[in-house]
């Protein structure tokens, strides 16, 4: 989806475009694209268009809309902007379509309801109406049930997709935070996103609460598909126990704003769209959980993000440090044209070119390293260990040594001392001072480091 009211479809095999699809066929014309869903065991798509409020029903192998529905609004319900990465964050009114492809699952948030539709013509055939505004959204994998997070309130409104009817609607004991919701699938347990840091293990039946998990800030959920465990996402995930909420795995890997799990594997996916643009796979059963792997959004090498910029002293190479692809490219000044990318540590953030006019210096984010690169043959030489997410760097005036700004060392931050030798770079020392910097959402820093 882009803002131009455009639907790009891929190939997956082949990873090539197929068509682009425009969403200004009907007499209502699409206004913002922001979220698409496929319909099951079709070539079918519903797109939702924030600011026309509209719904479109398209078919993927002809590119024609068969379907519109402007009933129901779909706007962005949250709206923030990153300064560390520049990036805007979106998120829409969610729907989903039920994995039978029966229903398509609307919640109408200004009138407190929960629209059921056929996914074929968006037709509404169903409405159920709840205590407040739905928010978050989840469907068994079975497509019997749904579970509803009711804005404003600590309710989980509990559907029956067979019978297209309210249930139940559980009060639950705890501040429920955010969106995040899933079910096991055998139906007896749902996750809900709680307090402090917590994800909390409910009776779907009765809404009791039976477990608390100390899970780290909720970035989404996934269940086993044996319902065994639990799997939560965030920089530091974890797996626990459905029945004991007893964590047995944590694996640290990145910031998760999404994620997702496999109905026929122990699998989850993650996407990391805060710090990077990335999406990883996790195995999630039990102890012997691991990091299956981290997929870029785009093909490689990529310069997505660029932060700050140095310039060699005799005026021929630029060297940009790109934050969200974990890269830094190197431009030719005259010509402005693009050499080469070079790989580097995590959140590549500040960077300073040495007095040879070849080797640069890179501060990387979310590392407890420093890189140094060469921006002539496009080689990493060396990673040189500092404190924990060294911010930015000093260079002496003779150039041979570097002093690091950490930023994430508690309230006793550090300032690393580095010897620059090329590929014998090493620290010479770390010295102790007291808080640098902030370590939050942007971890901006308070004061620099000057020599």
């Amino acid at each position: 989806l882009d803002t131009s009211a455009d639907l790009t479809v891929f190939e997956v095999a082949t990873q090539t475009v197929l068509r682009e699809i425009s969403l200004n066929q009907q007499s209502t014309l699409c206004d913002q694209a922001g979220i698409v869903r496929t319909v099951p065991g079709t070539h079918l798509a519903v797109v939702g268009c924030d600011i026309s409020d509209s719904l479109h029903l398209v078919d993927l192998d002809t590119g024609l809309e068969s379907a519109l529905e402007t009933s129901i609004p779909v706007f962005i319900r949250q709206f923030a902007f990153s300064s560390d990465t520049g990036k805007t964050f979106v998120s829409f009114a969610p729907f989903e379509i039920s994995p039978d492809g029966s229903w398509a699952v609307i919640p109408d948030y200004d009138d407190n309801t929960v629209y059921l539709a056929d996914p074929s013509d968006l037709s509404l055939d169903h409405s159920i109406p709840l205590t407040g505004s739905p928010a978050g959204l989840y469907i068994s994998d079975d497509s019997s049930t749904a579970v509803v997070r009711v804005s404003g309130t600590n309710d989980i409104a509990v559907i029956n997709l067979n019978t297209q009817s309210l249930v139940a609607s559980h009060t639950m004991s705890f501040s429920v935070t955010g969106d995040a919701l899933a079910i096991t699938p055998d139906l007896q347990r749902m996750l809900v996103s709680g307090p402090s840091n917590t994800a909390s293990i409910v009776n779907v039946t009765s809404g009791v609460q039976e477990n608390t998990v100390s899970s780290g800030s909720v970035g989404g959920f996934a269940i086993t598909p044996d319902s065994q465990y639990g799997y939560v996402g965030n920089y530091n995930s974890r797996v626990f126990s459905m029945s004991t909420g007893s964590v047995v795995a944590t694996m640290t890997l990145g910031s998760v704003t999404k994620a997702i799990g496999s109905r026929t594997a122990p699998i989850a996916g993650a996407l990391n769209s805060t710090f990077g643009e990335d999406y990883y796979l996790y195995n999630i059963y039990g102890a012997s959980s691991f990091v299956m792997g981290s997929i870029p959004a785009g093909i490689p090498p990529e310069g997505d993000g660029p932060r700050y910029v140095d310039v060699t002293d005799d005026g021929q190479y630029a060297v940009v440090a790109n934050v969200l692809s974990d890269t830094v490219s190197v431009f030719d000044v005259a010509s402005q044209s693009l050499l080469r990318i070079i790989e580097t540590g995590e959140r590549p953030g500040h960077v300073s070119i040495l007095d040879d006019n070849r080797t640069a210096l890179v501060c990387n984010w979310d590392e407890s390293f420093v890189s140094i690169v060469d921006i002539v043959d496009g080689s990493h030489i060396s990673n040189v260990t500092t404190g924990n997410r060294p911010y930015s760097a000093s260079i002496s005036p003779a150039g041979d040594t570097a002093i690091i700004q950490t930023i994430a060392n508690g309230s006793s931050d550090i300032v690393s001392f580095v010897n620059l030798d090329g590929a014998s770079s090493s620290n010479l020392g770390n010295f102790t001072v007291g808080n640098l910097g902030a370590a939050a959402i942007s971890y901006r820093y308070g004061f620099g480091v000057s020599v």
